[in-house]
């Protein structure tokens, strides 16, 4: 699902209730992740299916990198809760972001591998970054780790934002002009806590 437009935020927001101890998984295996990655602009169709008959053929290999890059998605999170400016509320609750030294070297790794396949491709007026049209499963992330990168190191990281619906945990950026963006979607968390509002003010109303 895109909720934030930023490829990297989309990607930590494949699990969902961040912020409880029983995080659901969306990326349960190798092919999620493809229909994922293509979903998200990260590769195209064609390649995507490549990548399909590729982890078809390399089942194992592919749950391993799974697995791997899972364990990248979590270090990634909670490097980017820690890069959180400080709540605006003392009541606005949020994940606990402790990145470890461990979480930035992993992120950082990641970032640095996927860069190395990145190809400069002559144009005019302007030459470009591209990715090769490789049908591996590593292709599906190259995408994702430059995305990190760029957010870290950019200034788009002082307007990250948590969502206040709790237990979510999900990740976006806030682009309102007062910073006053509250959910990560209002379809999604915006209206659930609104119509959690309204019923408790409807019990009130109906105690007196």
């Amino acid at each position: 699902m895109r909720v934030t437009g930023v490829l990297c935020l989309d990607f930590v927001n494949t699990a969902d209730y961040l912020a409880t101890d029983r995080p659901a998984e969306y990326l349960v295996d190798p092919d999620v992740l493809v229909d994922w990655a293509a979903d998200a602009g990260a590769v195209d169709a064609g390649l995507a299916a490549g990548i399909h008959a590729w982890v078809a053929g390399h089942r194992g290999l592919a749950e391993r990198e799974l697995a791997g890059l899972l364990a990248r998605r979590e270090a990634l999170y909670r490097v980017l809760l820690a890069s959180l400016p400080p709540p605006g509320s003392p009541a606005r609750a949020r994940p606990d972001g402790r990145a470890t030294d461990r979480d930035r070297r992993l992120v950082a790794g990641w970032v640095v591998a996927a860069r190395r396949h990145a190809v400069l491709v002559p144009g005019r007026p302007r030459w470009r970054w591209e990715w090769p049209a490789e049908a591996t499963l590593r292709r599906a992330w190259w995408p994702v780790a430059e995305s990190a990168g760029e957010l870290l190191a950019g200034r788009d990281v002082d307007h990250l934002g948590v969502c206040d619906n709790p237990g979510c945990g999900w990740l976006y950026l806030d682009t309102t002009k007062n910073h006053s963006r509250r959910w990560c979607s209002m379809g999604l968390c915006g209206n659930a806590a609104k119509g959690r509002r309204h019923a408790a003010r409807s019990r009130a109303a109906g105690g007196r």
